[in-house]
């Protein structure tokens, strides 16, 4: 039988990712840990659990989904500007308004309202993460088994950085290609001057 207390002692000491590259190497670690308690050891099927206990394991294994969502929010605009797949089916542009506006506020507005101030760095950060989230999933789903290193180790520290950021170059090139071809002068018959 566990009990969780809260204390004012340090109990521990643990050290931060001190690299993007081992950054990213800790957060698929921990994504890949919470997709195999979502798919093998689903706490909603817990006969130990309490329904709070089943809630909150629940909701810290689903949280790495938000790589998936991440990853839409990055490519829908380059699927409307390559190929003109809309997500959604507007009548007019204050339409598209309607919905992003809220969207809109509520993405900056929450991180004023928990820390005081929008960060752009915890912004890019966040954003930066669906690599690892997606990345995960895929291995959780192929059953590939994750070699552990700690955060801080020498070994986390090596390998090539390209491997992890291949996915962001290659969505800021794919955009870079994306803004010359949705600023470029289109004439009536749809091809671009």
């Amino acid at each position: 039988h566990w009990k969780s207390i809260y204390t004012t002692r340090v109990l521990a000491i643990g050290q931060a990712p001190d690299t993007i590259m081992s950054y990213l190497k800790q957060q698929k670690r921990w994504a890949q840990g919470g997709f195999t308690i979502f798919f093998s050891r689903n706490p909603l099927l817990s006969r130990k659990l309490n329904y709070d206990q089943k809630t909150q394991y629940m909701y810290s294994a689903l949280f790495y989904f938000v790589g998936i969502s991440i990853l839409i929010y990055l490519i829908l605009p380059l699927l409307f500007l390559f190929f003109g797949v809309s997500a959604i089916k507007l009548t007019d542009s204050n339409e598209w308004l309607y919905r992003y506006v809220p969207y809109l506020t509520i993405f900056y507005l929450l991180p004023v309202l928990l820390t005081g101030k929008v960060s752009l760095a915890a912004i890019s950060t966040s954003l930066a993460t669906f690599s690892s989230y997606v990345s995960a999933l895929l291995n959780t789903i192929i059953s590939k088994r994750y070699v552990w290193v700690t955060t801080t180790s020498s070994n986390a520290k090596k390998g090539r950085i390209l491997k992890f950021i291949w996915p962001h170059l290659l969505i800021i090139a794919l955009s870079v290609g994306a803004s010359v071809i949705g600023t470029a002068p289109v004439t009536q018959s749809g091809a671009w001057t």
